[in-house]
């Protein structure tokens, strides 16, 4: 059996996006009516056949999709499901939005969500092996956003974690300070590459890691290591503990200037807190790419997998 023809397949020949490929098929207001026939006639002309997933939709299967959260509080967490929700409602489609407590989606509180007969998954929390082998099983195709994950199965989009370490060495470096603090809530391996970029950028210099706990523990940890070893630079996993330090050194009475670096430029975003110096990417474009490639893996048969990574900067919000 010959190889089967694909959405890339199609964009290659004409010299085009694979965006540009799905739109055209799907049959978008924002794609011309030239394009649409040229990548028609391509389509017929290569033997392009939708998939089984787009067949069944056609034919009347849920425009639901199942979004997993784990935070309500992080406002990383709130505005990247904002993003997610309002993308999927402006392309027809529904989410339905499901919280678990933990840092895994793990198959045991997937049955709520699974009863909703989603098309498709997209979610902010890494699942376990499990899961991911219930939504194999189903035909539902998973998309991570935010976390690089440990199954080779998962589409993700993420940004580039251990070039943002970087920058915020470059930061550090550049300061007089010796000592540095890094301060996490979060047991994932994105924040172990946070952590390795920054350690990587800051040879000469020290960086005390501190461990992993809930945020409550590791702002006590940070206000008594910042006092001990009289520490004045920190880089938080998140702008959330970074607010959430800034705010108990204040009412600790905590006198000396200590620079806070986070992530995620929620500031940008949002406005509800005083803007931190934080390492950022396009998450609107993150988001977007994410939901434009599992509807066309949906709608228009695409079946590779996808690996975005994006380009991070660091603002200095307030300097």
């Amino acid at each position: 059996m010959g190889k089967s023809i694909g959405m890339k397949d199609i964009a290659l020949s004409l010299g085009i996006s694979v965006d540009a490929v799905s739109k055209a098929l799907r049959n978008t207001d924002d794609i011309s009516l030239a394009t649409k026939e040229k990548v028609r006639a391509k389509a017929d002309e290569l033997g392009y056949v939708k998939n089984r997933a787009a067949v069944a939709l056609k034919a009347g299967m849920s425009k639901n999709v199942a979004v997993y959260i784990n935070n309500l509080i992080n406002p990383y967490s709130a505005v990247a499901t904002d993003f997610i929700i309002r993308g999927l409602v402006d392309r027809g489609y529904v989410p339905l939005v499901s919280f678990s407590p933990k840092f895994v989606l793990d198959e045991n509180i997937l049955s709520a969500s699974l009863g909703g007969r989603p098309c498709m998954a997209i979610s902010l929390i890494e699942p376990t092996d499990g899961a991911i082998e219930v939504f194999r099983k189903a035909g539902i195709p998973f998309f991570l956003i935010g976390i690089y994950p440990r199954n080779p199965l998962v589409h993700y989009a993420i940004s580039d974690d251990f070039k943002g370490g970087r920058l915020v060495a470059e930061r550090f470096m550049a300061s007089p300070y010796t000592k540095a603090l890094f301060i996490t809530d979060s047991p994932s391996e994105t924040s172990e590459r946070r952590l390795r970029g920054f350690i990587d950028g800051s040879k000469g210099k020290k960086v005390i890691p501190l461990p992993y706990g809930s945020p409550d523990k590791v702002i006590k940890q940070a206000i008594n290591a910042i006092q001990k070893e009289d520490i004045s630079f920190v880089f938080a996993y998140s702008d959330y503990l970074g607010f959430a330090l800034r705010r108990a050194l204040k009412d600790e009475g905590y006198r000396k200037e200590v620079e806070i670096i986070g992530y995620d430029d929620i500031s940008t975003y949002e406005e509800i807190f005083e803007p931190l110096p934080s390492v950022g990417c396009d998450l609107p474009k993150m988001v977007e790419k994410t939901i434009e490639w599992a509807i066309a893996s949906i709608e228009g048969g695409e079946e590779g997998r996808m690996e975005e990574i994006y380009p991070v900067y660091l603002k200095m919000h307030g300097k």
